[in-house]
């Protein structure tokens, strides 16, 4: 298996590739900044030193940009023009990317409950929709019109059903 080499580098640096066969909507940027405010940048960019062109993250490239970002860790590659645009496709391949489990339904609500805020920003309602699941339904009480979390309310599992008061 091939190593890379992971560096950090200026943001003005990296050069997107005109290939990339990707765009995104101005929504999904907007989630994709929400999840990058959130949590970092936990998916590097892919920069091959041969063409001195973004093989892959072309999107968060974009995104970090909007934050106002400088810098950012990335796997630096060493591959020919052809390997480069096989690597482009092959990092966006959904066919080779696996399927949801039945987990994703769990998972996502448990997601909704504990940070209801961060699952509507990172578009996670927009998945659920795509997936064809039906959000839980929260208990009356338990969040207010504005969506702020009730902390006299109890909290109640949508799993098990389980309450309890904080």
């Amino acid at each position: 298996m091939k190593r890379h080499k992971i560096e950090k580098m200026k943001l003005d640096d990296l050069k997107p590739a005109d290939y990339n066969p990707r765009s995104m909507t101005d929504r999904a940027r907007e989630g994709l900044r929400a999840s990058l405010e959130r949590f970092g940048c936990v998916q590097h960019i892919v920069w091959n030193r041969r063409t001195k062109r973004v093989v892959g993250g072309h999107q968060r490239l974009t995104a970090l940009l909007d934050l106002g970002e400088k810098e950012t860790d990335v796997v630096v590659v060493i591959f020919t023009a052809k390997e480069e645009r096989a690597l482009n496709v092959a990092l966006n391949n959904q066919a080779i990317q696996g399927e949801w489990t039945d987990d994703l339904e769990s998972l996502l609500a448990g997601i909704q409950t504990d940070t209801p805020d961060l699952y509507a920003d990172i578009l996670l309602d927009e998945l659920a929709e795509e997936q064809g699941i039906t959000p839980p339904d929260f208990q009356p009480g338990s969040i207010d019109d504005q969506g702020k979390l009730d902390e006299k309310a109890p909290t109640i599992c949508p799993e098990c059903g389980h309450e309890w008061t904080a």
